[in-house]
């Protein structure tokens, strides 16, 4: 094996104090992050035969080389390098790994760089719970560190609640996560009799020896009875049209309780041979299937074509809301139909008096 003589530049030569460790392996190329350093297993240009490990740190807004420890100080192993006040590494071993060059590392510092954890969750930052109910949540933990970690699961609410987490179908209190890997926890809050009513704040929480992370939610707590009102009001009940002519009535419906309402649907009922186009609210054909919550509202509109044939006199569009069990007052719309027969001979009258008028006015100045 060739070997080639390559200059250490070592800066800052301070012993690192006691700490933390790590213990790893760099292939050819390859580089691990240790916020806020980089160590690095480079290729040397321009013969690429000199491989040689850089520690990186940011200064000042920019990335700068710290530390360079050359191809014969690499083979030697087993020496401290010290990178700076507070990084130090030693090369244990040295060969070929996959066909490809590998270092095997141990790096020393009284930082904590090698820890790290983040908590995210799809679900919603308000939830609302009963008294005497559980919800369950979905949490996500990720090991960010470089090594891998268990992490104490914990988490705080208001009085009389507990919290449980759940992990394929075990409750744990501990979790083991490898480097770089993240995990999905369902934990669940079960809310007892005393829990006050109003909002509070929940959290829930992982540590490590040397990480931590929480992610907090606001809970609002009700009563035992959960009351479920549907409002509903109709913008205008009167309208006049000819044959031919386009409705498009309006409901405006509310949610007037504490309960989000399911499956919220709209029943239009039309004269026989009116055409029915419901429409719903903006960007939506139909509210059917529609969640509204507590406080909420939304404006449904249709559009009901009038036919050509139409006898005038008056009809009725009714319009009824529902959500599960709970149904609207029934709404209706009264349709005016006038007659365009009726109109042509009132307009006609009309014309011929006033034809009629001018020409009697015509006759008398003529005879002046």
């Amino acid at each position: 094996m060739r070997r080639f003589c390559v200059a250490v530049a070592v800066l800052f030569a301070v012993p690192v104090a006691a700490g933390a460790s790590d213990t790893f392996e760099l292939r050819l190329g390859e580089s691990r992050s240790l916020d806020p350093y980089e160590i690095e297993f480079e290729e040397t240009l321009p013969t690429r035969e000199d491989p040689r490990l850089l520690v990186k740190k940011e200064l000042e807004g920019r990335e700068t080389i710290i530390h360079i420890t050359g191809y014969e100080d690499i083979l030697d192993g087993a020496t401290r390098f010290e990178a700076d006040e507070n990084l130090s590494y030693t090369v244990n071993d040295f060969g070929t790994e996959g066909g490809s060059l590998a270092v095997n590392l141990t790096v020393d510092t009284p930082l904590d760089i090698f820890s790290g954890v983040d908590l995210s969750s799809d679900s919603p930052d308000r939830v609302i719970g009963r008294r005497e109910s559980t919800i369950d949540f979905g949490l996500g933990i990720e090991n960010s560190g470089t090594r891998n970690q268990t992490f104490q699961l914990n988490g705080s609410g208001p009085q009389d609640t507990s919290i449980t987490y759940g992990y394929q179908g075990f409750n744990v209190s501990r979790l083991q996560v490898p480097s770089g890997e993240a995990r999905r926890l369902e934990p669940s809050v079960e809310i007892g009799e005393d829990t006050p009513v109003g909002r509070h704040n929940l959290t829930f929480s992982a540590a490590s020896d040397g990480a931590s992370a929480s992610k907090s939610f606001t809970l609002e707590v009700r009563g035992e009875r959960e009351e479920r009102s549907l409002g509903v009001r109709l913008e205008e009940r009167t309208q006049s049209v000819r044959p031919g002519d386009t409705l498009r009535p309006e409901l405006d419906i509310r949610n007037n309780g504490e309960a989000p309402l399911e499956e919220v649907r709209v029943e239009v009922d039309t004269p026989d041979n009116w055409e029915l186009q419901q429409y719903g609210p903006p960007g939506e054909q139909n509210l059917a299937a529609q969640s509204l919550p507590p406080d909420a509202r939304e404006f449904y509109s249709t559009q009901v074509e009038v036919p050509e044939g139409a006898e005038p006199g008056d009809y009725f569009v009714r319009m009824t809301v529902n959500s599960e069990n709970l149904e609207s007052e029934e709404k209706e719309v009264r349709v005016s139909v006038a007659s365009t027969s009726g109109l042509s001979v009132v307009g006609i009258g009309i014309l011929v008096a006033s034809l009629l008028g001018m020409a009697g006015t015509y006759w008398k100045l003529g005879r002046r």
